[in-house]
């Protein structure tokens, strides 16, 4: 499986949650680190979408056991995650 780059993943789930989150603030404010559920811009709808657009855009899945807060608290969590998903794919 080819090597995942890290900037292409965080674009793609930054301009995800971006379009489809509860942003109001300007887009260059969502930082890697901004806390995405204790903000409320993910909530758990805005979850399961965010989950099955990575799924989409990217070659892993997304087991329900990994559907923790830890995963997905800010962006840089996420991109770990799809990291990590991927090694194992």
């Amino acid at each position: 499986m080819p090597q995942l780059d890290s900037a292409d993943v965080m674009a793609t789930i930054r301009d995800h949650l971006l379009q489809t989150g509860h942003w109001a603030d300007p887009p260059a404010d969502l930082a890697p680190d901004y806390p995405l559920l204790d903000s409320g811009v993910l909530d758990s709808l805005g979850l399961m979408r965010l989950v099955a657009h990575i799924e989409e855009r990217f070659p892993i899945r997304i087991d329900d056991v990994d559907i923790l807060p830890e995963n997905f608290e800010d962006l840089a969590s996420i991109v770990r995650l799809v990291h990590e998903k991927a090694l194992v794919e």
